[in-house]
């Protein structure tokens, strides 16, 4: 949904992976996640934005978080399909940048999750490009009146959609200008 409204308001492509109710176990396994980025092929960036349906704290949904002893390894907790996400990603496009985000959100049982992800990224910085947009530190982005109200069922509407997608241009932008030395090659990663 959010990808729609990116496209939009920044003009680029691009491509939605995400799958409605998916934790970081079953976003692997399922045909409009892991599989969907494969048949896109080589893009120049991926954001990772999983974790809030791990930190449920009921099936079908829940994810244990494991440890990170996981890491690099195919077991099924978050600290392993996390990693592994990524790592897939970048088989899939080996010059891409991977960017990572927190959930935003102040509810305790998402501290340890954004806490592995943050580890996570900070570990593979350097051999998979990893970048970290803490969205947590922009929470109060996202715990507007606006958004609240255009919400239903935990879900949002087509407008607070929309918010999101604005907010996530805006902390994206600001990571990618204070950090642009590292981003001077990104108009040239081949894409398919």
């Amino acid at each position: 949904r959010d990808p729609h409204y990116m496209e939009i308001s920044s003009g680029n492509t691009y491509y939605n992976c995400g799958s409605s109710g998916a934790n970081a176990k079953t976003w692997l396994e399922r045909a409009n996640g892991l599989a969907k980025a494969q048949a896109y092929g080589h893009v120049q960036a991926y954001i990772i934005g999983l974790g809030f349906n791990d930190g449920l704290d009921y099936d079908p949904y829940h994810l244990d978080l494991g440890t990170t002893s996981d890491i690099g390894t195919n077991n099924a907790t978050f600290y392993g399909c996390m990693s592994r996400i990524v790592r897939e990603l970048k088989t899939i496009s080996p010059n891409a940048y991977i960017f990572m985000q927190t959930i935003p959100s102040s509810a305790s049982r998402y501290t340890d999750y954004n806490n592995a992800i943050r580890y996570i990224c900070n570990l593979y910085a350097d051999d998979y490009d990893t970048h970290l947009l803490d969205l947590y530190d922009y929470i109060s982005l996202y715990t507007t009146s606006l958004l609240n109200t255009d919400s239903h069922y935990g879900h949002f509407t087509a407008i607070g959609y929309e918010v999101c997608a604005k907010n996530l241009q805006y902390i994206w932008s600001k990571y990618l200008k204070a950090n642009s030395e590292d981003f001077r090659d990104l108009p040239v990663v081949p894409i398919s």
